[in-house]
């Protein structure tokens, strides 16, 4: 949330508030494309914990607009961790970074790493010490949330993995596979939906409402099954399109 719509309220700012983890990921996406293209540092293959403190290192500043993103790199913080990593590299195993030892618990931890991709290039001031990122974006309202997508509409970045497959959202499958196995039960066991909200302790309007997904146009479903379903896209979004049985109306 804006720090001056905390302080003033919500009229006083053009964007009252926006996910931070969307903002985070475009963020990510930027400094590791421009660090990659201008100073041949591959963030990528690195733990998680470890990209993000490159990051954070990096960064000057970040301020959102309603129609743009700009990013504030610190050329002399970048030269530095450059020289930190050389120095690490060098002392081998009697020195081990803070930063990497956070890194390898990270990888551990998670069973897919993700690495966030923007397939736009922004526009770019280099002042020297300063590097300045600007993306044209727009910020929409949809589905009772504030997202940022590209001028022309499409997404503005992307979940992928390592070696550049995409991800699918997690609770958005498991939702659709509890849809088919109610649906399953109640074709075959002739089970009611009051029983089946008792049996898996959701309310009978949220089974109605899941089991709209098992009506979903197999291209819409494969599409959120291999993770490539647009990311601004939600639950409540593909649930509103399984009410209506025209798969092109749903497709809209």
């Amino acid at each position: 949330m804006s720090q001056k719509t905390i302080r003033l309220g919500h009229k006083s700012r053009p964007i009252k508030n926006i996910n931070a983890a969307h903002l985070d990921d475009l963020v990510r996406a930027f400094v590791m494309d421009r660090l990659q293209a201008a100073h041949r540092v591959d963030l990528r293959p690195l733990a998680p914990a470890s990209r993000d403190h490159w990051i954070r290192e990096t960064l000057a500043s970040v301020s959102l607009a309603p129609d743009h993103l700009k990013v504030e790199i610190a050329a002399e913080k970048v030269q530095a961790n450059i020289e930190e990593q050389r120095a690490a590299r060098a002392e081998g195993s009697n020195r081990v970074p803070a930063p990497a030892r956070r890194a390898r618990a990270s990888r551990s931890r998670a069973s897919v790493d993700v690495i966030p991709t923007c397939p736009f290039t922004p526009e770019i001031e280099d002042h020297g010490t300063r590097c300045v990122l600007t993306l044209r974006l727009q910020i929409k309202r949809l589905d009772r949330r504030r997202v940022l997508i590209a001028p022309d509409g499409s997404e503005l970045c992307t979940a992928r993995t390592l070696a550049g497959q995409p991800i699918p959202n997690t609770a958005i499958v498991n939702a659709i596979g509890l849809a088919f196995v109610w649906h399953r039960e109640l074709v075959t066991e002739g089970i009611t939906i009051d029983a089946l909200a008792n049996k898996y302790r959701f309310s009978d309007t949220r089974v109605r409402d899941l089991l709209n997904l098992t009506q979903l146009r197999p291209a819409i479903l494969k599409a959120t099954l291999t993770g490539n379903l647009p990311k601004r896209t939600s639950l409540r979004n593909l649930v509103v399109a399984g009410i209506d049985l025209d798969w092109s109306r749903q497709e809209q």
